[in-house]
């Protein structure tokens, strides 16, 4: 089981990211993908998905990672 307010933790360690808000939505009626809403500290912050996918492998387990980050 996946628990948003875990990952949302872990996101708000990043040092560009003020807010996060963790969501799944459904695929086929038996299986989710992870999203992810994130507010940066500014808005003169570049911080690339890739770079919060890779700051979560180093903080969560694989099936913790959002697939979508907005």
């Amino acid at each position: 089981m996946v628990y948003p307010y875990e990952i949302e933790t872990v996101l708000l360690m990043h040092p560009n990211v003020k807010e996060a808000q963790v969501f799944g939505i459904n695929i086929d009626g038996f299986f989710q993908d992870l999203c992810v809403w994130i507010k940066l500290k500014s808005q003169s912050i570049k911080t690339t998905k890739e770079e919060i996918k890779d700051f979560c492998q180093n903080h969560l387990v694989n099936y913790q990672i959002p697939k979508h980050i907005k």
